[in-house]
């Protein structure tokens, strides 16, 4: 755990590094002849792998699957709302209540207030 004050945005940066490099060391101890590369910057390595894969027609990590060869998701990890249902419908509604009324609202956000309505687009 990190111990500096932060932002929402920088804690959920931190939290989702913790989480990789955790995964990582996980898979290590648990995977038969899971490459040891000496950092966590798999997406390096899934360029490497691309690259000579293009290259020469083998792979230089056999045991490694790419991030790249599967498919993104809608699925979230870290930041998302835990609210209920009922009060999602009711933010909805009144949001488009506004737009039907034509309303141009400027809120003063903060920069965590910000980031959070992004994260739960």
């Amino acid at each position: 755990m990190f111990r500096h004050m932060s932002g929402l945005e920088m804690g959920d940066a931190l939290f989702r590094e913790r989480r990789h490099r955790n995964n990582i060391d996980v898979a290590r101890r648990r995977y038969l002849n899971f490459p040891e590369f000496g950092h966590y910057d798999t997406w390096l390595i899934d360029l490497l792998q691309k690259l000579i894969e293009q290259n020469t027609g083998r792979q230089l990590f056999p045991n490694w699957q790419n991030v790249t060869d599967f498919p993104d998701t809608e699925e979230s990890f870290v930041t998302v709302p835990l609210h209920s249902q009922g009060l999602q419908n009711k933010l909805d509604e009144t949001v488009a209540a506004m737009k039907a009324a034509d309303v141009h609202w400027t809120p003063k956000w903060t920069a965590d207030t910000k980031f959070l309505c992004e994260a739960w687009e």
